[in-house]
This record gives structure tokens, C-alpha cells and sequence, in this order.
């Protein structure tokens, strides 16, 4: 069954942002069709009782800022657009501004075996 999520980008240098909740904890995550992995932000991770020893391992991330290393962790839950992923791997890494309201990015590893529909006229997300 198909289920509709609205967004809104008031600008058109504005994000796709929805809530999500990681271990049941909100956060404001950006949709990106363009990353291949989901990335948190580290300090969100700390906040909810990750521990650097909790690393999986290390990877290589493209950024807007370059190319960066991450560290990879399985987080026990992240659900976002009524989706549920548990003990899903995820990269981080400290983002730039701690200030900043977006604390994660939603990429194609989250989505993967779903059909999504991104309609920009009306600002909503189809998932089925």
C-alpha cells in the first residue's frame, strides 16, 4: 500500500527534509537520491548512547567539502516515511555546524527495495 509524505521547499535551494526517529528519538533528515548511504551526524550518535568503540569500520564519503572519512555504525533502529530499518548500518561523521537542524541524510541504501515518487508540483513523496 502506497503512503504520500508532503515536503516543502519554500526556495528552490531548499532541502527535501522529514522527521525521523533513530532508536525512537526525532531528527530532521534530508532526502538525497544522490547519496549512496545514509550518514548521521556523529554528535547525534553520542547524544543517543553511541560509543566511538561501537565503529564498524571506516569509509570514504564524497562531500560538498571534499572527500571525508567516516566512521560506520549499526544503529538499532531508524524509521523515516513510514519506513523501519533495524540494526541498519549507517556512516558518520561530525558535521559542520552543530547548530544546524538536519542531523542526517537519507540516502539510496535507506530506500533500496522500495518504489518512491517524488513529485515536486505538489511536494509530496509516494512510498510503496
Amino acid at each position: 500500500m502506497a503512503e504520500s509524505y508532503s515536503f516543502d521547499r519554500p526556495t528552490e535551494d531548499s532541502l527535501i527534509e522529514f522527521t525521523a526517529h533513530l532508536d525512537g528519538k526525532s531528527l530532521t533528515m534530508v532526502l538525497d537520491t544522490g547519496a549512496t548511504h545514509t550518514v548521521l551526524d556523529f554528535g547525534i550518535l553520542i547524544k543517543e548512547g553511541y560509543r566511538l568503540s561501537d565503529t564498524r569500520g571506516l569509509v570514504f564519503i564524497e562531500t560538498a567539502n571534499g572527500l571525508i572519512t567516516a566512521n560506520k555504525f549499526q544503529v538499532k533502529e531508524l524509521t523515516c516515511l513510514g519506513i523501519s530499518r533495524k540494526d541498519f548500518e549507517v556512516s558518520s561523521f561530525l558535521f559542520d555546524d552543530p547548530q544546524e537542524n538536519v542531523k542526517g541524510i537519507l540516502g539510496l541504501d535507506f530506500l533500496q527495495g522500495l518504489e518512491i515518487c517524488l513529485n515536486f508540483k505538489v511536494g509530496t513523496v509516494m512510498v510503496k
